[in-house]
């Protein structure tokens, strides 16, 4: 049973399935002051107004029936538009995060082989530059040895220019 909070004081006879009988409206509580002059309706006019008013109540209780199943519909069409459209968006984000993830990925793997090949490069540069250390060790030694050898042989000349100079003097 429903109960309508906004009107507190509506008879039984209105609170169940929108579904009247002439005798749910006899045996309800409704009042009339004994001078209304609808006491002088006869029986057949309060029959056919009791009718008019059940079909009445009939056709607006099947009419807000009909209304209400047509906006349940409506919401669970727009519910399902709207899951859609989140579904999509969603499906959307998940496609760019795969995107940007494999992007970043690709970007981390050809950052690791171009860190490898630089890693190479130098690995290369510093054999590069010991084997000409030792080349350069070597022809330094070389270049002392013609050094020691040169002075020697400056050494010998001022020597024999030396003695030749004195011969001569010691001769005159």
């Amino acid at each position: 049973m429903i109960v309508n909070s906004a009107a507190p004081a509506l008879p039984n006879v209105v609170l169940d399935d929108f579904v009247y009988r002439l005798t749910d409206l006899i045996n309800s509580d409704f009042k009339m002051p004994e001078t209304d002059k609808d006491y002088e309706l006869s029986h057949a006019q309060l029959i056919k107004i009791c009718k008019i008013l059940l079909y009445k109540l009939n056709l607006v209780s099947k009419k807000n029936a009909y209304e209400r199943e047509e906006l349940a519909n409506m919401i669970n069409d727009r519910v399902t538009s709207i899951e859609n459209l989140t579904k999509s968006s969603l499906e959307e984000v998940n496609t760019f995060l795969h995107t940007v993830h494999q992007d970043f990925e690709h970007f981390l793997t050809k950052h690791k082989r171009e860190h490898t090949d630089l890693n190479m490069k130098v690995m290369k540069c510093q054999e590069d530059m010991q084997s000409f250390t030792s080349q350069l060790d070597t022809t330094k030694k070389y270049v002392d040895n013609y050094a020691t050898i040169l002075s020697c042989v400056v050494e010998f000349q001022s020597i024999e220019q030396c003695l030749s100079l004195q011969d001569e003097d010691d001769r005159h």
